[in-house]
């Protein structure tokens, strides 16, 4: 057998090197996360060091229930002697908001419950 002359070569270690983060894309309604992410435009080699994370999650900011005013009191009810009012929900809760408290009203005997 014949040696050609070569040998091998130590090759110092390259290091992982990662992009930096994303922006976090919008909010997932069935989770209640974003996510952001991040590339590894240089993989290691060699023995260098490796940095796994390339995603990240946050949870998405609340958004509490928002009601419209009262609208006017209703006529009184001769059967049920009282009358009634209502508002409707402007912003409905998101990601584990506050919830609406009761949305209606009713005066009954000349008291007004809210």
């Amino acid at each position: 057998m014949v040696s050609c002359g070569l040998s091998r070569c130590r090759c110092d270690p390259v290091n992982c090197v990662v992009s930096g983060w994303s922006t976090y894309g919008s909010c997932d309604t069935s989770t209640g996360l974003k996510t952001r992410r991040r590339g590894i435009p240089q993989k290691d080699t060699y023995g260098g060091f490796y940095s796994p994370e390339t995603t990240n999650t946050e949870p998405c900011e609340t958004v509490d229930c928002v009601t419209n005013d009262f609208v006017p009191w209703s006529a009184w009810d001769a059967i049920t002697g009282s009358k009634t009012r209502s508002r409707t929900v402007r912003v409905f809760i998101v990601y584990g908001g506050c919830t609406c408290l009761d949305s209606s009203g009713i005066a009954t005997g000349g008291t007004i419950v809210n």
